[in-house]
């Protein structure tokens, strides 16, 4: 798969509508493909009544990707963790009268595999205290291959141009939405996201198939923290993203939503929320507080879930 000749073929009339645009460019890389996500059996899957979030191999035909996995309902399958891959047992793995069924969450540039597990764990931890039973998660890494290539991927994705990450994750989106509906009609799904990870969910969202995207618009939340790309309403069930007031890295992507100076825009199912930030920034320069484990992040996120699972329980999406 090659970014170079992702404009070929692709129709001039799709330039001016994103989703028919991204649609077009992911079809020509949607081949018969088979998505697996395969976990080490040697892993404990739970600790202490606690799911421990694994490292993982996903793979999109001969594309190897580094995933994570973690779920409360392993003994759903019995004594060993399946061989092959779990997306053929997700039936079982999805808490069925669960407040949310799925949480999946992907990182932004400049994170090493350790620091997207970290993320994962600092999600689990928020996750326990408001979901009982937990939800499937499943992370999707964007691997940094250097701060060049990640920020030029990251350009990419600001002028709307085609990245192998956005084309590969929306066929995991794709994969995990067909794959609920069979199981689970009315289920609902969390997408969790920092910095690039809320271009890419963008973008991704843009490239889905018809029938995929429809189910993303009744079934999936987004939480974005930082994002690169604000994600719109239109494309889910809700959006919701959320900016530190001293994050010098994407805050000035979202300046358009501070009208008046207002510290919340709320329009149908986009709401964006500027908040003050717990950790000052030392500096006028990038990162600023744009950690996704920083206090900030970590407090909207607790806040986030909490008021969540409350309109979840309230019927009030």
């Amino acid at each position: 798969m090659t970014t170079m000749s992702c404009y070929e073929g692709i129709h001039s009339e799709f330039l001016n509508d994103d989703e028919l645009y991204w649609r077009a460019v992911c079809r020509r890389y949607r081949p018969q493909k088979s998505v697996v996500i395969e976990v080490p059996s040697s892993r404990p899957m739970s600790r202490g009544g606690r799911p421990v979030l694994v490292p993982a191999k996903g793979y999109l035909n001969s594309i190897q990707l580094d995933c994570s996995i973690a779920s409360n309902q392993w003994d759903r399958l019995g004594a060993s963790v399946p061989r092959g891959n779990v997306l053929d047992h997700i039936g079982q793995l999805l808490p069925k009268d669960g407040l949310l069924q799925l949480v999946t969450y992907q990182n932004g540039i400049q994170n090493t595999l350790p620091d997207f597990l970290s993320m994962g764990r600092a999600i689990i931890d928020k996750l326990i205290q408001f979901y009982n039973p937990m939800p499937l998660v499943i992370g999707l890494y964007n691997r940094s291959s250097g701060i060049t290539v990640d920020l030029d991927r990251s350009v990419k994705h600001l002028a709307n141009q085609p990245t192998e990450t956005v084309l590969r994750t929306a066929l995991f989106f794709e994969e995990f939405a067909r794959r609920l509906s069979a199981q689970h009609p009315s289920f609902r799904w969390l997408h969790i996201a920092h910095s690039e990870g809320g271009a890419i969910l963008t973008r991704a969202l843009q490239a889905l198939e018809p029938k995929e995207s429809a189910l993303m618009k009744k079934h999936l939340i987004t939480l974005s923290y930082g994002p690169l790309i604000v994600t719109p309403g239109d494309l889910t069930l809700r959006s919701k993203s959320t900016y530190s007031k001293g994050d010098n890295t994407t805050l000035r992507y979202a300046e358009k939503y501070r009208k008046s100076g207002k510290d919340q825009y709320d329009d149908q199912n986009l709401r964006v929320d500027f908040v003050n930030s717990l950790d000052p920034p030392k500096s006028i320069l990038p990162p600023g507080d744009h950690g996704f484990e920083g206090r900030t992040y970590q407090d909207s996120l607790a806040k986030n879930l909490k008021t969540l699972a409350g309109n979840i329980k309230g019927n009030n999406l």
